[in-house]
């Protein structure tokens, strides 16, 4: 009985560790086909606007510098496609009316305005199981600086941070997708075998006497011996 459950144990080790490395290429590969990381863009159309929450203060908090603002200001996702999502986390400061103002004029208070951008992309399927961080800086008008919190990769970019909800999700999807897989192809195997008349366990050809077990393996052979009627012996 030890012996049983141990086997089970090694065998749903085995099936989780399996799940995992298929999860974690999923998602990779999503990431891959997907072109990698967003383009910077802080200025572009919001798609859906929620409120910060406590998970999104505490990436913003992450990587910022002293001069950034304590906490972003608006948060949207801007994308949605098949297992990967991004949402923008922004903060603004020197925001002023434009109205009216000259071209001279709205040049020079858009010198002291300055951006502070950070993209959060998750990837995976079904659940989210990876996810990169990328913090932009920008001061009117020079180029943005950008930090990640990816996995650099000669000059391939990966996503490294764990989603661990993602993780315990789709560890155990694939595992038991995977494990029905192995128990419908093992019975479908066995059933061929015996169409064929060989032994379902191990393919011995039995030459179709399937009911008396089978020498190789010992299929059926205990069953078959324990039916059988023991001689008596004669005095």
């Amino acid at each position: 009985m030890v012996c049983v459950m141990r086997r089970w144990l090694l065998r749903a080790i085995g099936l989780l560790v399996v799940g995992f490395a298929v999860s974690l290429i999923v998602a990779v590969s999503i990431w891959v086909t997907a072109g990698g990381p967003p383009p910077p863009d802080p200025m572009g159309g919001p798609w859906i606007h929620y409120p910060v929450s406590e998970a999104d203060i505490a990436i913003w908090r992450r990587r910022r510098s002293e001069t950034w603002p304590e906490q972003p200001a608006q948060a949207y996702w801007d994308e949605f496609t098949f297992g990967r999502s991004c949402r923008t986390l922004l903060a603004i400061t020197g925001q002023f009316d434009r109205t009216g103002l000259s071209h001279e004029e709205w040049d020079r208070r858009a010198r002291s305005r300055s951006f502070y951008n950070v993209d959060v992309v998750e990837t995976g399927w079904p659940a989210h199981f990876l996810a990169i961080e990328f913090w932009f800086e920008i001061h009117y008008p020079t180029p943005f600086t950008e930090y990640t919190g990816g996995l650099q990769l000669g000059r391939v970019l990966l996503p490294r941070r764990f989603l661990w909800r993602g993780v315990i999700l789709d560890t155990l999807f694939y595992s038991v997708l995977i494990g029905l897989l192995l128990v419908g192809t093992s019975q479908g195997r066995a059933r061929l075998r015996r169409a064929r008349g060989r032994c379902p366990k191990c393919g011995y050809d039995l030459r179709g006497r399937l009911e008396e077990g089978c020498p190789e393996c010992g299929w059926r052979r205990s069953a078959v011996d324990g039916a059988q009627p023991q001689r008596q012996s004669s005095d």
